[in-house]
């Protein structure tokens, strides 16, 4: 009885001792080299290169930039995506690849002075950029249709697809004008007329004998399609009250 008694307690350690290394392997050998190598992948992306770096670091991961890409949205240094994402787990250790933003794209407004509207517009174009404003003036010396000056000026990196404003002669400022018909007008819409033609009034005779309304040009001296110097001034008679 007492060999089996001695053969049954030496059974029973046995067992236990083989079920005990069992649970040390799976638990504590297997948290070292198992299970504890594996890590969840942390969240990088919209994160500065170094701060994400940093991130990864403290879960036994590192950073490494795979390209860098332009982007309209974040800043050049920002962390655009990642690879792999946020969440799977992975071994420790691993490297997690980046795509970092170079910041929005810019391209330096071409020298456009002196070239015609159209090639302007090409020129932008092939810049990815695009005309603007388009406002047009007299100059003396730069021929009709052709640039005078840009806003912003030619060097200027600015985003792409952004506007440039474009200031345009008219040529020469003519120095004799057709007088226009100012008859039947009111007396305030001649004198803006005028303004633009850079043409003046020398004076306003009233009539008051007249069915016209009050303000209404009855008479204008000279008269309609007369060339007229740019010093010249224009009588006009007008309904009185």
């Amino acid at each position: 009885m007492r060999v089996f008694r001695f053969l049954l307690i030496a059974v029973a350690l046995g067992a236990l001792s083989f079920v005990g290394g069992i649970f040390l392997m799976d638990v504590v050998m297997g948290g070292v080299v198992g299970r504890g190598d594996v890590v969840s992948v942390p969240s990088i992306e919209e994160l500065p290169e170094e701060e994400a770096s940093l991130r990864l670091e403290e879960t036994g991961l590192y950073l490494a930039v795979d390209r860098i890409e332009f982007s309209a949205l974040l800043d050049s240094g920002i962390v655009l995506r990642q690879r792999p994402a946020a969440g799977e787990r992975v071994k420790r250790g691993r490297r997690i690849g980046v795509i970092l933003s170079a910041g929005a794209e810019r391209a330096a407004v071409p020298e456009l002075v002196g070239e015609r509207i159209r090639q302007a517009r090409i020129a932008l174009a092939e810049k990815g950029l695009r005309v603007g404003g388009v406002i047009s003036v007299p100059h003396e010396t730069v021929e009709e249709q052709r640039v005078i000056a840009t806003d912003p000026v030619a060097g200027t990196a600015t985003l792409k697809g952004a506007p440039v404003d474009l200031l345009v002669s008219l040529g020469p400022e003519p120095s004799r004008f057709l007088a226009p018909d100012l008859v039947g007008l009111p007396l305030a819409e001649v004198r803006r007329h005028l303004r633009l033609f850079g043409l003046s009034l020398a004076n306003v005779a009233y009539e008051t004998e007249t069915d016209k309304p009050e303000g209404t040009v009855l008479a204008q001296t000279p008269p309609p399609g007369v060339r007229l110097d740019r010093d010249r001034r224009i009588e006009l008679k007008v309904a009185s009250p």
